[in-house]
């Protein structure tokens, strides 16, 4: 009787286990509903450039995006652009557009641009943009701030901090 009552207990917890894996696998793949309606607002504003330029995320539909909230003033932000400039020459051809947001003014983008050329076009927040990235996860306000958009316009990463180009590397190339 006592091995037919740990025979049953194993048999429950493996059930347990089994139920609980598929149910944060599945949820982990279903977009919150807040973070879905945050990433198509995304898309769809109309950024500008410091040389007052307009365009919106939505013009590259069908590539993947790389999309980096960045100041100036943010040395972690200034540390990761070569990177992401290196990244945006190499997997550019394969369907991946970078995209930098600046949480700055357009005067001090223009000089850094002068300064620190990138590969990929730099945009300068509006107004709505602190409340936008909290609603893609970053809760903080904290920069460098980036997310990763599927082609179709899912979210598929974000990450807060400084993003080294093998973490990069890691989120794009199962993507492509």
């Amino acid at each position: 009787m006592k091995s037919r009552g740990k025979w049953l207990l194993l048999v429950f917890v493996a059930l347990a286990a089994t139920w609980a894996g598929f149910k944060l696998d599945r949820s982990s793949r279903m977009l919150d509903p807040e973070s879905e309606r945050a990433v198509a607002q995304l898309l769809t504003i109309p950024f500008t450039t410091a040389e007052g330029q307009t365009k919106k995320l939505a013009d590259w539909q069908g590539k993947i995006l790389v999309v980096n909230f960045w100041a100036t003033w943010c040395p972690p932000c200034r540390e990761e652009m070569p990177e992401f400039s290196r990244a945006q020459d190499q997997y550019g051809p394969n369907g991946v557009q970078f995209v930098g947001i600046a949480i700055d003014e357009a005067a001090k983008v223009v000089e850094f641009s002068k300064k620190e050329p990138v590969t990929y076009p730099l945009f300068i927040a509006p107004p709505e943009m602190p409340g936008l990235i909290a609603k893609l996860g970053n809760q903080q306000q904290a920069l460098p701030f980036t997310v990763v958009v599927s082609r179709d316009g899912k979210l598929i990463s974000s990450h807060l901090g400084r993003l080294t180009e093998d973490n990069l590397v890691k989120k794009l190339v199962p993507l492509l």
